[in-house]
Order: structure tokens, then C-alpha cells, then sequence
């Protein structure tokens, strides 16, 4: 019974351990998507071993391994060294696989492996499964739309032929995205980015004043 016990208390204590490594990484990476701080060296680092550290205590947890997913693509988006960059974004994915192994349905999981795809310069059949099972099971997800916008109108501009390819499904999560509140102003973010104005607001013919009003079609 004593040895019983002792086990339960150290797994408890490796739960909470994982978690704060878990909300230490997962607090960097909010600040950088919602721009109030650019990730230096230091910071991506300290991210990388709080997100290390939460899926070696829990490898199975499929929050852990896509956390840990998110912090190698930041370092890679910030990394000058073409190899290196390689290596971080094929890491990226394989945890990314990982997840899905654990939680197949999770559609984010399946919008982060098709942007780390994109990134890759990987837009092949394997790109538009991804998107494919994002946009399936992520239908009105808004981190998949704000996803799929972002590489999406990029594609738009760097790729025209791929865009043709997959812009069903890109316009069609770029349109809701601007209806959902969760999402909106990411994407219009992307739009001003991309200057994909004009292509978008052909997309929002058919959408209410408001939104159009919003992302400033004429």
C-alpha cells in the first residue's frame, strides 16, 4: 500500500510539473501571436525547454507534443540557417504526427501540419491532406481559419497555380473567419499583409454589410 501511494504521489507531482512547463512555454507563444512581444533568442529558448520538458514528463499528451510543435516553428521562422530551418519544421511535424496518433480528430493539429508544409515549400498531396482533414474536422474552428488564411493568401500571391488548387477550401475558412470574432482580426491582419484586399472582398459579395464594412471592401 505504501509503495501505492508513493507511486500516485509522484505521478501527481509530475502532472503539475508538466502542466507549469506546459503554461510557461504556452504564455510565450500568446504574446508572439498576438504581436505584443517579437520572440528574441533567449525567449524561444526558455519556450523550447518549458515545451520539452511538459512532453517528456507526458509524451502521450498530444497538447504537450503540438505545443512543443509551435515553439520549433517559431524558431525555425526565426532562424537564418537554411538547414537548420529544415530540421526545426521536420521536427515540428513529426510531433505534429505524434498528435495526431493521440487525437486524430483535432483539426488545429491537422492546420499546423499543413503550415509547416507550406513553410517547407511541401505543397504536394500530403499538404492537401492536412488541409484537407483541417478544414474536415475544423470546419468553424477559428485557429483553423486564422491558419488557413495566413499560408492560404500567401499562396495566393506567391503560387497561383497551387492557390487554384486548393482555394475552395482557403476562401471558404478565410470567409467564415471574418464572421467569427475569434478570428477576425488576425485574418484581416493577413489580408493587409498579404495585399490580397481585393481577391478577398470578392469572396465577401455575398457576406453582410458589417464584415465588408470591416475589412474595408468598397
Amino acid at each position: 500500500m505504501t509503495l501505492v501511494i508513493c507511486w500516485l504521489c509522484f505521478k501527481q507531482t509530475s502532472s503539475v510539473i508538466a502542466s507549469l512547463n506546459f503554461y510557461g512555454a504556452k504564455n510565450y507563444i500568446e504574446q508572439w501571436e498576438n504581436r505584443k512581444e517579437a520572440p528574441d533568442a533567449k525567449q524561444l529558448s526558455i519556450a523550447h525547454e518549458y515545451a520539452a520538458s511538459a512532453v517528456n514528463s507526458h509524451s502521450s499528451l498530444a497538447l504537450y507534443t503540438d505545443t512543443l510543435s509551435t515553439v520549433l516553428q517559431w524558431q525555425a521562422l526565426f532562424d537564418n540557417d537554411a538547414k537548420k530551418n529544415n530540421d526545426l519544421l521536420n521536427a515540428a511535424e513529426k510531433l505534429n504526427m505524434q498528435s495526431v496518433i493521440n487525437r486524430p480528430a483535432w483539426p488545429v493539429t491537422w492546420a499546423n501540419l499543413a503550415y509547416i508544409k507550406w513553410l517547407k515549400g511541401e505543397v504536394d498531396s500530403t499538404f492537401s491532406r492536412y488541409l484537407n482533414n483541417a478544414s474536415l474536422y475544423g470546419p468553424n474552428n477559428p485557429d483553423v481559419h486564422k491558419a488557413v488564411a495566413q499560408f492560404g493568401l500567401l499562396m495566393a500571391k506567391k503560387d497561383v497555380r497551387k492557390f487554384l488548387q486548393h482555394k475552395d477550401i482557403i476562401s471558404k475558412h478565410v470567409v467564415q473567419g471574418l464572421s467569427n470574432p475569434r478570428s477576425q482580426e488576425p485574418i484581416i491582419e493577413t489580408i493587409v499583409n498579404t495585399g490580397t484586399l481585393t481577391l478577398v472582398c470578392q469572396w465577401l459579395c455575398e457576406s453582410s454589410a458589417s464584415v465588408r464594412n470591416k475589412v474595408k471592401c468598397r
